[in-house]
């Protein structure tokens, strides 16, 4: 998985036996206090994977330029639907077959299932528009780029190896690149960031442009603001809500900066201040009176407390079209420096909202907050024993 020669692993097993012995023992131990399976191990390594090469890979970004030229795709002729189903068909002779709940009521969780040995890849048409264009754009980077270790559905049911997983992120980088191409979103950008004031329409409007769900355009933009802006430290996140909780999760994360976003903490409550998740309890509000339309945004300045880090946040959530009980929200956060505040025009709205956050209620000194769900437990058991270390420290002068 990480390239390791096998050679210098021995070098390192006879020149420090005992401490490379205990390294690998401490890595176990925490997998299973944490209940980490091999499958959490495979993630965090594609994480670890993408955050080191600021999530651009130079190869894939050549095939899809490559598709691209081919079939004459532009902003009058974008990718759709139908013009994938063609390639499938014409160009490596795959029908699409459309399901539902009805015709393969077991099935009604996946949005797709790929049955290699009849070159029929089964579609679920519940799903919506710009999540059946993924799912086959997908299925073309796998055979663009000639991925055969590959998993065979949407999500995943079994894990055989990292390749298989490695593979899917591959199909899945091509198609959020063939659907939203790089050269017209940076142009639309910058015209978002040249307005004086920001609405929020303009990003949901954006997606809907490009046909694309909030997900698949988040990592296309960060992509842009990364290559193309110059954003240096950025951070993804995606939460899930079940729509009768409280509960937020963590689902994925990507950061490449120094993390002081919230970063997958078990058994704690994340800040309710942060836009990625105040964004959902908006969410519920408009669906509990009924008036959903499409996805919803937002933006806030985040200052992180006790800092002076702040961070400009772009988010959308939306209910999930499978799991119709869970809603999800995706965000965007770019740390704020003078020349991130150089290209972005609207950043002196005084309308967007300004808060002070923090990871999570257990480890929060914002003793005053209307937001909090659970207290300081941990940072109390902190300072208690820094308070303790003090005392045995003058005692022993």
């Amino acid at each position: 998985v990480f390239g390791i020669n096998p050679s210098e692993l021995i070098d390192l097993m006879s020149d420090k036996p005992s401490k490379l012995g205990a390294f690998v023992n401490t890595i176990i131990e925490i997998g299973r206090s944490y209940n980490l399976t091999v499958e959490d191990f495979y993630f965090a390594v594609l994480r670890s994977y993408q955050e080191m090469h600021n999530n651009y890979f130079e190869e894939i970004e050549k095939f899809i330029e490559q598709f691209i030229q081919e079939n004459n795709i532009d902003d009058k002729n974008a990718i759709n639907e139908a013009l994938l189903i063609s390639i499938l068909k014409n160009k490596y002779r795959i029908a699409v077959q459309y399901y539902d709940e009805i015709s393969h009521p077991k099935l009604g969780t996946l949005r797709s299932v790929m049955i290699p040995t009849k070159k029929i890849l089964m579609l679920n048409k519940s799903i919506s528009e710009d999540q059946r264009a993924f799912t086959l754009g997908r299925e073309v980077g796998f055979l663009e780029m000639n991925l055969k270790i590959r998993p065979l559905t949407s999500s995943w049911i079994s894990f055989e190896s990292f390749e298989q997983i490695f593979n899917n992120f591959k199909a899945s980088y091509f198609s959020s690149g063939i659907i939203i191409q790089k050269e017209l979103l940076r142009e639309k950008l910058s015209k978002l960031f040249a307005k004086n004031t920001f609405k929020n329409e303009d990003l949901v409007d954006m997606a809907l442009f490009f046909k694309a769900t909030p997900e698949t355009f988040f990592h296309q933009m960060a992509k842009v603001l990364i290559n193309d802006f110059g954003v240096e430290d950025l951070f993804f996140l995606r939460f899930d809500n079940n729509k009768n909780q409280e509960t937020y999760y963590l689902t994925k994360e990507m950061h490449l900066s120094q993390q002081y976003a919230p970063n997958g903490i078990v058994d704690e409550h994340y800040c309710r201040r942060w836009k990625a998740v105040s964004i959902l309890q908006e969410l519920k509000e408009i669906e509990n009176k009924d008036l959903y339309e499409k996805p919803i945004a937002g933006i806030q300045i985040s200052n992180f407390y006790n800092t002076d880090s702040e961070y400009l946040m772009f988010s959308m959530a939306r209910p999930l079209n499978i799991n119709k009980e869970i809603n999800s929200s995706v965000s965007i956060g770019m740390k704020l420096n003078s020349e991130l505040k150089k290209k972005i025009n609207f950043i002196k709205d005084e309308s967007i909202p300004y808060r002070i956050v923090n990871r999570t209620c257990e480890r929060c000194a914002i003793f005053e907050c209307k937001e909090r769900v659970a207290s300081p437990r941990i940072l109390q058991k902190r300072r208690k024993n820094e308070e303790l270390e003090k005392i045995i420290k003058e005692l022993c002068v």
